[in-house]
């Protein structure tokens, strides 16, 4: 085979000799391109937090559950709770356990023998409406006679209805001194009504009141 290789014409060598020069500069050049091919390919490194966030979407479409759908569920579940209500403790709500103190004026005073009214010795309430159906109410007042000589008077009037609230009459008798005095339960009729205090004398000699209250209990 080497014989009949040498045997060929000079020109043949010259031409696969230039045959194989060409083949390798080709293959240079090809390798050449490849490797700067390559190296213009830059694949960004993942980062920590991509890689968990990565890991995080792939368990969720395992697990077939999105974030979103997590949040819905979250929030229909708490759409179900109902809060407890407030309580707050009061004296004059009509709550049921209470009790209310109304003031009735501080002083008055009279010899007259019938009955007058007290100045600014009033209130004005609707009894149900404002404090329940269970609702009672009663009052007091201290009450005191000139010279320990007589006998003083006090009462409810229903300025509304023009009527004596019955039950309402508190006396003392010959009490120099301020002598405390207390009703029973008070009949009040329905509706918010004015109620005023009366007082009088026995028998003329001056009369005095002093801290009317009213106690509704409910």
């Amino acid at each position: 085979m080497l014989k009949k290789f040498r045997d060929l014409d000079p020109i043949v060598h010259i031409i696969l000799a230039l045959a194989i020069v060409v083949l390798f500069s080709q293959n240079l050049k090809l390798n050449k391109i490849i490797s700067n091919i390559t190296s213009s390919i830059k694949i960004p490194p993942q980062t920590e937090e991509e890689g968990a966030s990565s890991v995080s979407e792939d368990k969720q479409v395992e697990a077939g559950v999105t974030l979103e759908e997590i949040d819905d569920k979250i929030a229909e579940a708490l759409s179900l709770i109902t809060p407890l209500p407030k309580t707050t403790t009061t004296a004059s709500t009509g709550t049921r356990g209470g009790t209310d103190y109304v003031n009735l004026g501080n002083i008055g005073s009279t010899t007259n023998t019938d009955w007058v009214d007290v100045g600014g010795a009033e209130v004005q309430f609707d009894l149900i409406e404002d404090y329940g159906e269970s609702a009672v109410v009663a009052w007091e007042a201290s009450l005191k006679v000139a010279h320990e000589n007589g006998q003083a008077f006090a009462r409810i009037y229903d300025a509304t209805n023009k009527i004596v609230v019955l039950g309402s009459e508190l006396s003392t008798i010959n009490n120099a001194d301020f002598q405390r005095k207390s009703s029973g339960n008070l009949n009040l009729w329905r509706g918010r009504n004015v109620y005023r205090v009366q007082i009088k004398s026995l028998n003329s000699m001056e009369v005095t009141y002093s801290g009317g209250t009213m106690r509704v209990s409910y």
